[in-house]
């Protein structure tokens, strides 16, 4: 579980910076300048969660898909598996993958506690298979 809580903090820090360049249309930088906390609208709210998301997607799953693992989880020597035959997940068990805990997360008010409770299943399991594995027929397998 550490090396996969690692992976994603990796992964987080390295969209972060993107995501920080891709926010800035919605940035009143007057308001910065003047050492003042910009606020948001909530439609821009919702815009950079969308824009995150996306750029999380863009990045997730065209790299496990191709290489069965992130930046991140190659950093801390891990990598996703088909559970049938141990290569890297198609585009849809990718897609699954990504898509269950992380749009679970956008459900108001409970949307952290669903992300979170489809990633700790991995924790209590023997096969260390989270909900999203299960869905999508994937299992994440230590490479060193």
């Amino acid at each position: 579980m550490r090396q996969r809580l690692g992976a994603r903090i990796i992964d987080g820090f390295a969209l972060f910076a993107i995501l920080i360049v891709a926010v800035l249309p919605f940035v009143d930088l007057r308001s910065v300048e003047a050492g003042e906390t910009p606020e948001f609208a909530t439609g821009d709210q919702l815009a950079i969660q969308a824009i995150a998301m996306v750029l999380w997607a863009l990045y997730t799953i065209p790299s496990v898909t191709r290489w069965g693992q992130t930046m991140g989880r190659f950093l801390v020597g891990i990598r996703v598996a088909r559970i049938d035959d141990g290569g890297s997940p198609d585009l849809g068990q990718a897609a699954i993958r990504f898509l269950l805990p992380n749009t679970l997360a956008l459900v108001p008010a409970v949307g952290p506690v669903l992300f979170f409770a489809v990633l700790i299943r991995a924790a209590f399991n023997p096969e260390r298979r989270g909900w999203h594995d299960l869905a999508a027929g994937t299992v994440v397998l230590r490479q060193r």
